[in-house]
């Protein structure tokens, strides 16, 4: 269903770089990225870069992450990637369960209230264009289309060319 699908599982820390792909009309995301560590101790560190995400159906990348407030925040960067023409967000960052591509938000809590998370996300230099944002599986109407963003941690993003992108959703950019 999705294009690449990376996961860690609680007990163990990995380090994973996804790059240099092309990821394309695939029935779910492009890329999804999931880290379910329970602690700083065994936070996974993931970087996406320099991958195609072109007409994907539920979106380019999505990124979630487990909650904790314990530090240092472990980093998940996605960088210098073109996300274009997909029929969800081109970048979906939240605390849900994006490796089975649901919007299961701990105790259903809205975006602005969504408990703090462990890592670090960075979000730089991509080309996310001509996304279009779908309508969401939960309470939060409609997801974004350039950058959907649910997420209470730490997060940078920075230099990305944002263009063309359209969403009925007050949440998106």
């Amino acid at each position: 269903r999705h294009g690449i699908s990376v996961r860690s599982i609680a007990s163990r820390s990995i380090t994973a770089t996804i790059s240099d792909n092309v990821s394309s009309n695939n029935g779910g995301y492009g890329i999804v990225v999931a880290d379910e560590s329970s602690s700083a101790g065994t936070a996974s560190t993931f970087t996406v870069e320099r991958n195609e995400l072109i007409g994907n159906t539920e979106g380019g990348v999505a990124l979630g992450a487990e909650v904790d407030s314990s530090s240092p925040a472990a980093p998940i960067t996605v960088d210098d990637n073109v996300i274009h023409d997909n029929s969800g967000s081109g970048v979906v960052i939240g605390l849900w369960d994006s490796f089975n591509a649901g919007l299961d938000k701990p105790s259903g809590v809205q975006c602005g209230d969504t408990p703090t998370s462990l890592h670090h996300l960075t979000v730089t230099d991509n080309t996310i264009t001509a996304n279009t944002g779908r309508t969401s599986t939960n309470d939060d109407g409609v997801q974004g289309s350039g950058i959907y963003h649910c997420f209470n941690g730490r997060t940078t993003i920075t230099g990305n060319r944002i263009h063309g992108n359209g969403s009925a959703s007050a949440q998106s950019t």
